[in-house]
């Protein structure tokens, strides 16, 4: 073998010890495949934690076509951390990104890089399909950057896991470690993201496949039900960054359509699942025409991408020190009097939903706020992809930037899907005039953060106005005393 491989695979394995001798069979064919093509390819195993039963498949098994294996033992317990720790031990000009539990089409080594080869350094390939198995059955089309409406990456990934570039992209832009205690998660959509500021464009490549193996205990199940499902601050959603990338993708009047369940009337996609079949049985055309729960696409609608453009040119360099999550129907005057009294300096916004509010009134009252209402910019989004919004424009403003949560639906479902990636900036306060059904909803609000959040929460004395103050940090702020 030369002494730099053309390819390295990149495999993270914790204890997928009934799954591996399947995917080491895929990879195996995949190898071979580029072999005969005359190309070299390095497979670097990262065992992370992992026990005697994993340990002892990897170092037995032997993988045609692989010219060199290298076996790493870590102790990270965070695919972030040994995806970066075997990118840095390989030596291919290439790298493949690959999990233990995944199969892959036997030419995609070959196709991914002869499609690098003659293309910009700046690039980063993916497979052309996506096709979920076992546990559920689902089909996802992947198509390049520049056909999309890149903007609806405020919301969701429109890439995957299945990376292949230069290694200069994973030296310069390694993975970012989210212990789940973080409320982060989805190490896959914060590098996509990074790359896209980073001025990179994704390219799906024709005649490729992954099938991507979907358990009840996988790691990104667990990222669902132990996270907020976010990731963490990403320079692409920076205003000015956005916009840039926005301007470009918006000028796209029709989008690519896709294929979807026809793509199993595919002469060569169906010679690439016929081989996988031959190592899973689970993967036959047959269970994705009767049991498949959908099929997708990366040519999203653009609908999310606008609304935050929309943030993006109200917000664009405001660094607020202040900002107040308000019900649509109490407005505290009182409460803002004293406020704006005593802080005369600041930068406030008041983020609301709904129209009940005069809104000509409070600018007459505090002419230098800044009032954002996300159903008048946002209408016909749905209340999940308007939150992940927020969430965006709360992580543009600075880490010790105030927010304030006020008695509303609103703020409810903000504070207890996000207050954990906020924590330590975060105010809830109490009004006294609430009505009955309004203070119920209140205590089930207060009880359910008191199960986890009870000893943070510290009440304090009644202010001169209609506020009680409840503080997620224990700490009342000088001026409010």
């Amino acid at each position: 073998m030369t002494s730099t491989p053309d390819i390295s695979v990149i495999v993270t394995i914790h204890n997928e010890w009934q799954y591996l001798p399947r995917t080491l069979l895929s990879i195996s064919e995949a190898a071979t495949d580029a072999c005969h093509a005359g190309l070299s390819v390095e497979c670097v195993f990262v065992l992370d934690s992992s026990e005697e039963k994993t340990r002892n498949i990897i170092k037995q098994k032997k993988l045609n076509g692989v010219d060199e294996i290298k076996i790493i033992e870590v102790d990270y317990q965070s695919v972030s951390l040994s995806r970066n720790h075997g990118i840095i031990q390989s030596k291919g000009d290439y790298i493949f990104i690959l999990d233990a539990d995944d199969l892959i089409s036997f030419s995609i080594l070959r196709k991914l890089y002869c499609s690098a080869i003659n293309s910009p350094i700046k690039t980063i390939f993916t497979p052309r399909f996506k096709f979920g198995f076992d546990l559920s059955y689902f089909i996802v089309e992947y198509f390049s950057s520049d056909l999309i409406n890149i903007g609806d990456m405020v919301c969701q990934n429109l890439y995957n896991a299945r990376l292949f570039s230069h290694r200069s992209f994973f030296e310069n832009n390694p993975y970012f470690d989210m212990p789940f205690q973080s409320g982060y998660a989805f190490e896959d959509w914060l590098i996509a993201t990074e790359a896209l500021a980073s001025g990179y464009r994704f390219q799906a490549v024709d005649e490729t496949a992954w099938y991507y193996r979907v358990r009840k205990h996988s790691l990104f199940q667990q990222s669902i039900n132990k996270t907020t499902r976010q990731i963490p601050k990403s320079k692409f959603f920076d205003y000015n960054t956005f916009l840039e990338n926005y301007e470009i993708t918006r000028k796209i009047t029709h989008s690519p359509k896709s294929i979807g369940i026809e793509v199993l009337n595919n002469s060569f996609q169906m010679t690439l699942m016929k081989r996988a079949n031959r190592i899973d049985p689970a993967i036959i055309p047959y269970n994705f025409y009767n049991y498949s729960t959908g099929e997708f696409s990366n040519a999203t609608s653009g609908i999310t991408g606008h609304a935050y453009a929309k943030i993006c040119r109200i917000e664009n360099n405001k660094n607020f020190s202040d900002i107040f999550f308000l019900s649509p129907i109490h407005f505290p005057y009182d409460f803002f009097d004293d406020f704006f009294s005593k802080n005369k300096s600041t930068k406030v916004a008041f983020f609301i939903i709904g129209d009940e509010l005069n809104f000509e009134n409070i600018h007459r009252h505090y002419p230098d706020i800044t009032i954002i209402n996300f159903e008048k910019i946002m209408p016909g989004i749905e209340n999940k992809n308007r939150d992940i919004i927020i969430i965006k424009t709360l992580q543009n403003q600075s880490t010790t930037t105030k927010l304030h949560f006020f008695p509303t639906e609103f703020s409810y479902k903000i504070y207890e899907k996000f207050h954990i990636i906020f924590n330590n900036q975060c105010f809830y306060y109490s009004l006294r005039n609430l009505s009955y059904h309004e203070k119920l909803r209140e205590l089930e609000f207060l009880n359910t953060l008191g199960s986890t959040w009870h000893e943070n929460l510290k009440q304090q004395k009644e202010t001169k106005t209609t506020m009680r103050i409840l503080l997620s940090n224990g700490t009342p702020l000088a001026s409010r005393e």
